[in-house]
């Protein structure tokens, strides 16, 4: 099936237990074919927030619930399309939804700027190392 400017989850549903049940929103930006070990999600966005539902599929609890419901064999794990109709579900009115994701975004753009921060005083320090080394075996100290 090829996909072009669609919003569509996709939920994988066969590949490594590390990876299965991971869900992800695909919006369209170029033309894709929908893999056959993906399940295609449509949701009522009438009821349903995407970046909620993706998110929540991706939470620690709903992944390990799909750790307790897949099955294996030679290195491939798998969650059938009728388990994950029997996914545990907590529906909260979608303003409740949309807030949630709302406060998600802005605690991940936080999280990136301090990431950012992080990584520039890492660098900086290794700098300051290096010079203070350069020193040292220079004799300038």
């Amino acid at each position: 099936m090829l996909i072009v400017n669609l919003l569509c989850y996709g939920y994988n549903r066969t590949n490594s237990a590390e990876h299965v049940g991971k869900t992800a929103i695909f919006r369209g930006e170029r033309e894709a074919i929908f893999a056959g070990y993906l399940i295609r999600i449509n949701v009522k966005r009438s009821i349903v927030d995407p970046e909620f539902l993706a998110i929540y599929l991706n939470s620690r609890k709903i992944r390990e619930y799909g750790y307790s419901v897949m099955t294996s064999s030679v290195n491939q794990a798998n969650i059938s399309g009728s388990k994950l109709k029997e996914y545990p579900f907590l529906m909260p009115p979608l303003s409740e939804q949309r807030q949630i994701v709302s406060q998600l975004d802005s605690l991940s753009a936080e999280t990136s700027v301090l990431e950012s921060i992080y990584q520039q005083k890492l660098s900086n320090i290794e700098e300051l190392k290096k010079s203070l080394l350069q020193q040292a075996f220079s004799g300038a100290l």
